[in-house]
C-alpha cells in the first residue's frame, strides 16, 4: 500500500517505516511482503483504499515488482545467470554496501550481472531475490538505523 502520489504505473519507490508500522494490523498487507531499501515499480493499482493508523492518513492498494538490487559478494561467487547462497563477504569498512539491511545470510539470490570489482576478491553485483523476505528484516533495518546491533536492548 502506498500514498495516492505513488499509486501510478511506472512509479519506483523505497518502502520505509515509522516507529508504528512494526505494530499496525495492516503491516502484513503494507509493508510485510516487501524489503526495506530495495526499490519497487508501481505496475498496477486496485482501487482500494485503507486508513493507515501509523501514518494518519490513505493508502492505496498497488501491485509492484521488485526491482534487481546491489549487493557486494565474493567474486568466486560471481557468474551470471547462477542462484547462490549469499554471503556476507569480509569487507573494509570503507567498502559501501558490505552489510545491507534487505538480505539475510543464506538467502537465495540469483546473479544478473557483475557491476565492478572492489579490490581483489569482491565484487559489486547485481541480484534478484528468490524467497520472499522475512519480516524480520525490517526489525533489523530498524535496529541498524538506531544505530544497535541486532539482540541489544537498551534498558
Amino acid at each position: 500500500m502506498v500514498t495516492p502520489l505513488f499509486a501510478k504505473p511506472g512509479t519506483v519507490f523505497q518502502p520505509l517505516i515509522t516507529s508504528r508500522c512494526l505494530e499496525c494490523p495492516y503491516f502484513n498487507a503494507c509493508l510485510g511482503n516487501l524489503r526495506p531499501l530495495v526499490s519497487y515499480r508501481v505496475i498496477g493499482f486496485r482501487k482500494h483504499v485503507v486508513h493507515c493508523p501509523a501514518l494518519s492518513e490513505d493508502l492505496v492498494t498497488v501491485e509492484v515488482e521488485e526491482l534487481p538490487a546491489r549487493l557486494v559478494m565474493n567474486s568466486r561467487y560471481v557468474m551470471p545467470g547462477a542462484v547462490v547462497y549469499y554471503q556476507k563477504p569480509d569487507c573494509d569498512k570503507e567498502v559501501e554496501g558490505c552489510n545491507p539491511v534487505f538480505v539475510e545470510e543464506r538467502e537465495r539470490v540469483r546473479i544478473l550481472r557483475e557491476i565492478e570489482k572492489v579490490g581483489n576478491e569482491l565484487s559489486v553485483v547485481e541480484v534478484e531475490f528468490i524467497d520472499p523476505p522475512h519480516p524480520r528484516l525490517w526489525l533489523l533495518a530498524k535496529q541498524k538505523f538506531l544505530g544497535r546491533k541486532a539482540g541489544h536492548r537498551s534498558e
